[in-house]
């Protein structure tokens, strides 16, 4: 490796190991065997190109970022696609504490009876990261089926009884 390219990976290894959090190690540690101690090897790896490495640590931190909104590891390759859609993994961490606002509730619409589509998590992923409209246009579609449901009169008004009833 030329004096540059180690220079640079001992720059990548310390800035991981100076910005991740708790929840980022130990999803590190399982998803790609990196402990703290292990982050300067890792980017050192003369066999490994720097481009993947950063790929592989970038898609663990995003697969960090989805378990931190409380939300179950997905797999290896989601984090992926959100990779190639440019994510970063504090895009990551905005976008799914987004998602986990909205998703019990489109969860829900999605379990009415009737509901005439079904809203999941790849669904609120595709329309927040990648900015699919469709996505957003089948939970607006399913929210306005359940506004519907509950847009007719009950109670009593002017004709409840009929036209020709007279009280006195």
């Amino acid at each position: 490796m030329a004096p540059d390219e180690v220079a640079e990976r001992a720059e990548r290894a310390s800035n991981l190991a100076n910005s991740v959090d708790p929840q980022q190690r130990e999803v590190l540690a399982r998803r790609l065997g990196i402990r703290t101690g292990d982050m300067a090897a890792y980017y050192l790896n003369p066999d490994k190109a720097l481009p993947e490495l950063q790929r592989r640590v970038d898609t663990t931190l995003i697969e960090a970022e989805r378990i931190r909104a409380g939300f179950r590891s997905g797999s290896q390759s989601a984090a992926e696609r959100l990779y190639e859609l440019g994510i970063t993994p504090d895009e990551a961490r905005e976008g799914f504490g987004l998602i986990s606002q909205v998703q019990p509730t489109a969860e829900l619409l999605s379990q009415t009876r009737g509901a005439i589509e079904e809203i999941g998590l790849r669904d609120l992923e595709d329309e927040v990261f990648a900015g699919d409209g469709d996505a957003g246009r089948r939970r607006s579609r399913l929210a306005s089926q359940e506004r519907a449901r509950f847009s007719g009169s009950g109670g009593t008004g002017a004709d409840t009884f009929g036209r020709d009833r007279q009280f006195n």
